[in-house]
């Protein structure tokens, strides 16, 4: 029985793409079925080329896709194909979760929740087509429609130490990369966050739980990581969710002598604990990338960030104190966004000195329609565009088609020629690279911003007054959007 696991690339540039690694999800998975005797490989396509990709699915007997929404009409393509020719076909992701009854027309079974806690039972019941709904949160066809089991609230996730061999390409990859840019192997020691905020996925997916690997095996495994590479990006989605945790391990390493180039998620409130912040920088952490999400309270509010911008200034001056690279993350179009706030995001950047700022449009899905957007103010029409930089919603206070371009000039302000040659001026030449490689991502993202601003601009042309959006004008247009917006 052969398996192949399967991650696309998505067809527009995103910040993800920046990483040159696979999803964390990926590497679990195809390690826990490995675990149980499976003969696995995964494909990933940032190291893999396409025709090596669909020449290995067809010579499987069983092909898992992770599916994001931005490269999920590339997989539905993939696995249709496969499908037709005799193939077995599982989805799992972030996108499967809340487009389920789109995803299962294009795929046999889906997973609905950390995919590496069910995948050896799942995969063991497909190869022996045996019933799957004895396992928790999956998903099927039965007699025309798609039936669901619940998800098992003390599921155990993967256990163990990661083997990077499984993932096609990827040793050589960081083998090669490492010497002329950054090759980081993606690491994970916790999962979940504490907090809800209104706007991120992590607290459905994850069950609104916080998982934390025991102290010992997340070092071995991270021992094992560094004889590829010192490069180290954790994908924790909060790395301080238990300090206590992050204080045994960070310890831990120390005790072990062991030295890295990391860097982690966190929130604001790290900036509390000084002790805590020398010892990572003594282990390693070098960058720290920060939600700050605005700089306007009001909106922090809406996103139930719990935080206002004036603590999230301090923490970011507190981190540069300790020697961290800062990275922050903004989410524009929420709440009253108007043309005055939209202007500022990357003077905020630049007056905070940080690193790498990313500036995202607010991706609205469809569990948070109802109260955080009404399903009428929605047009997504295309997967492929939810990377984040695409709009598809009508602001009330400013038009989509402003909001979409001010993105685009936010990222090419803050990563401009002059701030590259400023670097370059100061000696930091691998800063300098870092910028000119960030400009030309979305150098490359407004050739295709600017060929999807002309569709925004003739879909909001006669519903706003100005800048205000007319709801009466709203609700009597058609607006076309994916069944799930409906």
């Amino acid at each position: 029985m052969k398996i192949a696991i399967v991650q696309l690339q998505p067809e527009f540039p995103d910040f993800w793409g920046i990483v040159p690694a696979p999803r964390y999800g990926v590497i679990t998975v195809t390690n826990a079925l490995a675990q149980v005797g499976f003969n696995v490989t995964a494909y990933v396509e940032k190291l893999v080329r396409y025709g090596e990709i669909k020449r290995s699915a067809r010579e499987a007997d069983i092909i898992g896709f992770s599916v994001l929404s931005p490269n999920a009409e590339r997989t539905y393509a993939l696995a249709d194909n496969m499908r037709r020719i005799g193939k077995k076909v599982i989805f799992g992701g972030s996108h499967v979760y809340y487009f389920l009854e789109d995803a299962m027309q294009h795929c046999d079974y889906a997973v609905l929740c950390d995919a590496e806690s069910v995948a050896a039972r799942l995969f063991h019941a497909v190869a022996a087509n045996q019933p799957v709904d004895s396992i928790p949160a999956v998903a099927w066809h039965e007699n025309g429609t798609v039936r669901k089991t619940a998800p098992d609230p003390q599921a155990q996730r993967y256990q163990g130490i990661t083997n990077l061999e499984l993932i096609k390409g990827y040793p050589e990859s960081i083998r090669r990369r490492k010497w002329t840019g950054w090759a980081p192997v993606v690491f994970q020691a916790t999962r979940g966050c504490p907090f809800h905020c209104s706007f991120c996925v992590t607290p459905e997916l994850f069950n609104r739980q916080f998982y934390v690997r025991p102290v010992e095996e997340v070092v071995t495994d991270l021992k094992d990581k560094l004889r590829y590479t010192k490069d180290v990006y954790f994908v924790d989605n909060n790395f301080g969710g238990n300090l206590k945790f992050v204080h045994q391990f960070c310890e831990e390493l120390a005790r072990e002598g062991i030295r890295m180039n990391a860097t982690a998620y966190v929130r604001y409130e790290f900036a509390h604990h000084p002790d805590l912040l020398d010892l990572m920088r003594r282990v390693g952490f070098n960058r720290l990338l920060v939600g700050i999400e605005s700089f306007v309270d009001g909106t922090l509010h809406d996103l139930d960030k719990r935080q206002s911008f004036a603590a999230v200034r301090d923490a970011i001056r507190v981190f540069q104190k300790h020697g961290f690279q800062t990275t922050g993350t903004f989410i524009m179009g929420v709440g009253n966004e108007t043309p005055e706030t939209a202007v500022r995001y990357a003077d905020v950047a630049i007056k905070l000195d940080l690193d790498y700022a990313f500036f995202f449009v607010l991706a609205v899905y469809p569990h948070m329609c109802p109260e955080f957007m009404p399903k009428e103010r929605t047009f997504l029409t295309e997967f492929r565009r939810g990377t984040g930089h695409f709009i598809f919603f009508f602001p009330q206070s400013i038009r989509p088609s402003h909001l979409q371009d001010e993105m685009v000039r936010a990222h090419l302000k803050f990563y401009s020629v002059g701030r590259i040659a400023s670097r370059l001026l100061r000696g930091r030449f691998k800063d300098a690279a870092q910028l000119v490689y960030h400009r030309l991502l979305f150098l490359r993202l407004r050739q295709h911003v600017n060929r999807y601003l002309r569709y925004v601009r003739n879909l909001e042309a006669d519903i706003y007054d100005g800048d205000q959006l007319n709801l009466e004008a709203l609700r009597h247009k058609k607006v076309p959007k994916l069944a799930s917006y409906h």
